[in-house]
């Protein structure tokens, strides 16, 4: 995360009404959380069969550690 991350999400927030950031799950790789400092919400997409429990309470605990914002 460089100060380019910061710029663009900045540019694309000037254009558009909502910028939509697409990342890997939270917990697999860092990507999720260094995004949640640009993010209004969070959107966590889980699939039966697929998506484990213990990864929908590990995101459970970061949103109760107020470590994410609006988590749906």
């Amino acid at each position: 995360m460089s100060d380019k991350m910061r710029e663009l999400v900045n540019t694309l927030s000037e254009k558009y009404d909502h910028v939509i950031m697409d990342s890997p799950p939270i917990g697999l790789v860092t990507d999720g959380m260094l995004l949640t400092e640009y993010a209004a919400a969070t959107v966590y997409v889980v699939r039966q069969n697929v998506t484990r429990k213990h990864h929908l309470e590990y995101v459970n605990s970061l949103y109760e550690q107020e470590k994410l914002k609006t988590l749906a």
